[in-house]
């Protein structure tokens, strides 16, 4: 898969990003620009997928303990595991959808758990 590549986010993403979220609902909850800002600021993976074009293919949002984030999920991780990588989010735009770009962000967040000495990655599954 060496047509994508992970990059940074930046300021200047953002727009597309949100279109991203915003798509991607009700998979993610739908954000706004204070909150990616707050991600962009605070979160431990803030990744984009980018193909050879530099069309963005996805995006991941991951966390650490400690943080003031008002996610139940989150904050139920963060009163039963002192270390751990929560996936806040995950999103594919629907161009790149069954080509296994979620795959290599979940590969991504192995090698950044594994960087940070973290041996628990999780996040909260939609079952309906």
């Amino acid at each position: 898969m060496d047509e994508f590549t992970f990059q940074a986010c930046e300021h200047k993403d953002f727009a597309a990003l949100l279109r991203l979220n915003e798509a991607c609902v009700p998979h993610v909850n739908s954000i706004d620009r204070e909150v990616l800002s707050f991600f962009y600021i605070h979160a431990q993976c803030f990744k984009k997928l980018v193909d050879k074009r530099g069309s963005l293919a996805g995006y991941v949002i991951a966390l650490t303990p400690g943080l003031a984030y008002d996610s139940l999920n989150y904050r139920w991780f963060e009163s039963h595991y002192s270390s751990f990588l929560y996936i806040d989010r995950i999103m594919v735009h629907e161009d790149f959808r069954r080509l296994g770009v979620a795959s290599l962000i979940y590969e991504k967040l192995e090698v950044v758990a594994c960087q940070l000495a973290i041996d628990r990655l999780c996040c909260e599954v939609n079952i309906e």
